[in-house]
């Protein structure tokens, strides 16, 4: 709420007119209420659902979306002047293209005497899409740079409200196999990260680890992409993980991906084999305790699993 109103008048101020503003508030306090009360636009559109999480909130709010573009843009970042215009002059002018993109600015704040400065100011991923480097790490760092055509969602789907982390770059994944992303080289977005004072900009990298091993899980990237940070652990799981992938594709309908997100990958596959297990997979679940043991030898528990899966 405390940024809310400035990223709502950052849309409301757009050159381009010809709009609807959706607000989704997942779960949260009413506060946004008396802002947008406040603001009394008759282009905002109000939504409040049980809290799910940032995908369940995308989704809620493209499915009540009546325009033939969608845009996005978290409740802490904010449109420059000309963002909306910009990409739809893009699509005016390419009329194949199904989903375009703008840089935004990375703009990282501290806070003095109770005011939020701007310390640093970049323009990171200023390079024009090469779904190669998509699929080693996420090229657009915020879904407040993007428009797509709204029924590119019918044909790949919403965003997946299983992944904790990193659901952006599993969609764009996604929209990829099927079509380009056009990269538009001018900055529309100011996208915000804010540092209390003692934390880390970078956030907690063991988290950011798992949630781009979650998606390289689901794209079956595990294997071919070498570029994954971490301890040796953490490699030695992503390979088992992905050879038990190829061998048995359907074991990504089985593992939860919840469980990848949230365990550390020896916890992970030892679920994994017990679930596989409950399931009547005796041969599936043995593979997955010995993928256990070789990341985590240490842990006695797996002993018996592997010979009495």
């Amino acid at each position: 709420p405390d940024f809310l109103g400035k990223t709502i008048i950052s849309v409301l101020n757009q050159s381009f007119t010809d709009f609807e503003l959706i607000v989704v508030n997942d779960g949260g306090p009413d506060d946004a209420q008396e802002i947008l009360k406040q603001i009394n636009s008759d282009r905002i559109r109000r939504l409040k659902i049980e809290h799910g999480g940032i995908s369940a909130a995308l989704n809620a709010g493209v499915a009540l979306a009546r325009g033939k573009y969608i845009a996005y843009l978290d409740d802490d970042d904010i449109y420059l002047p000309d963002h909306l215009e910009t990409l739809n002059d893009h699509f005016n002018e390419n009329p194949n293209a199904m989903f375009a993109y703008t840089l935004s600015y990375r703009c990282v704040q501290h806070q003095i005497e109770g005011e939020w400065t701007t310390a640093q100011k970049k323009l990171p991923n200023a390079y024009p899409y090469d779904r190669e480097k998509l699929i080693g790490s996420n090229l657009i760092q915020t879904t407040g740079s993007i428009m797509h055509r709204r029924e590119l969602v019918d044909e790949v789907g919403g965003f997946n409200e299983n992944i904790i982390g990193s659901q952006d770059w599993e969609w764009y994944l996604r929209v990829s196999e099927k079509y380009p992303l056009h990269y538009i080289d001018k900055p529309t977005v100011e996208h915000f990260i804010r540092v209390e004072q003692g934390s880390q900009l970078s956030g907690d990298p063991a988290v950011m680890r798992t949630n781009n091993i979650t998606v390289r899980y689901l794209h079956k990237l595990l294997v071919l992409t070498g570029d994954v940070p971490g301890r040796v652990g953490y490699k030695r799981a992503l390979k088992a993980i992905g050879k038990l992938l190829a061998k048995w594709p359907e074991l990504i309908e089985m593992l939860d991906v919840n469980e990848l997100a949230n365990r550390k990958p020896y916890a992970c596959l030892y679920r994994l084999g017990r679930d596989l297990s409950g399931m009547g997979e005796k041969e599936k679940a043995r593979a997955a305790f010995i993928s256990a043991f070789k990341v985590a030898p240490w842990e006695l528990k797996t002993y018996p699993k592997i010979l009495f899966p």
